[in-house]
C-alpha cells in the first residue's frame, strides 16, 4: 500500500480516506474557470466539450482545452469533489487553502495537444462511450462536437 502511494504524487482526500494517482487532468473551454481534475482522461476531454452536468444543453463558450498535471517527485493534494458521491469517484477540486507542504496549485500543468483531445472525443462518440457526466446524449453529442471543430 505505501509503495503505491509513494509512487503516485496526486492524491485526493475525502475525510481519512486517501485515494492516489499517477496524473489527473482538467477539460476546460476558457483557461483557469474550474479548479476540478480528473484521473480519466476522456471524462477531461468530455468535460471540455460539453461542460459540467449542470449545464442544461452542452456548452460552447470558446475552445475545448484539456490540461494535464505533469508528475513529480512532490505529492500534490486535492479534495475530493464530493458532488459525485463517496470519494469523489476519483475527481478531486484545488483546495482554497494550502494543503500540507505541496500544494497543488504549486503543481506543473501543460496543455494537452488539440489532436490527442479531438481523437479521443471522436473515439469516444463513435463507440457510443460517453461517461455520462455531462449534458450530452448520444442524441446531441456528435452534432455538438462537430460544430465545436470550429475552434480548431
Amino acid at each position: 500500500m505505501w509503495e503505491d502511494i509513494l509512487k503516485k504524487p496526486f492524491h485526493i482526500l475525502d475525510g481519512t480516506k486517501l485515494n492516489t494517482y499517477d496524473e489527473v487532468f482538467q477539460g476546460v473551454q476558457i483557461k483557469g474557470e474550474t479548479r476540478y481534475w480528473t484521473f480519466n482522461f476522456d471524462e477531461a476531454v468530455e468535460y471540455a466539450f460539453f461542460g459540467s452536468k449542470q449545464d442544461s444543453t452542452p456548452r460552447d463558450d470558446g475552445k475545448p482545452m484539456v490540461f494535464r498535471a505533469i508528475p513529480s517527485k512532490k505529492f500534490y493534494y486535492l479534495l475530493a469533489d464530493k458532488e459525485y458521491g463517496d470519494g469523489g469517484m476519483g475527481r478531486g477540486i484545488e483546495p482554497t487553502f494550502e494543503l500540507g507542504e505541496d500544494y497543488f496549485k504549486d503543481a506543473t500543468k501543460e496543455k494537452v495537444s488539440d489532436k490527442r483531445v479531438i481523437e479521443s472525443m471522436r473515439k469516444t462518440i463513435e463507440g457510443n462511450r460517453l461517461q455520462g457526466t455531462t449534458s450530452a446524449t448520444m442524441d446531441n453529442a456528435k452534432e455538438h462536437f462537430e460544430e465545436m471543430l470550429k475552434y480548431f
